[in-house]
């Protein structure tokens, strides 16, 4: 299959289809949100790490994860009650 990259993680299929890059899972048609269709994990930035540690639990880090193979996506710092930040990702 003949796929372009958007990241190291997801690639886009001729149809603008997001997929996993591991395992071909397809994340989101084209034009949706591929954030909104995979298993997210929110996590206080001071449970990582001490060096992380903001002093509150209001900064917080945002993964997502394959919902297939359970692979990393993409993972966003955040204060904890932002939208999550979607992004525009066009076919070439």
């Amino acid at each position: 299959m003949n796929r372009s990259s958007y990241s190291p993680t997801i690639s886009i299929a001729p149809n603008g289809d997001l997929q996993c890059v591991r395992c071909d899972h397809v994340l989101a048609s084209a034009g949706t949100s591929w954030k909104q269709s995979v298993n997210r994990v929110d996590q206080p930035m001071h449970s990582l790490c001490e060096i992380y540690d903001t002093g509150s639990d209001e900064v917080i880090i945002r993964r997502f994860y394959c919902p297939s193979c359970g692979t990393a996506l993409e993972s966003e710092t955040v204060l904890v009650d932002e939208a999550t930040i979607d992004d525009e990702v066009h076919a070439r």
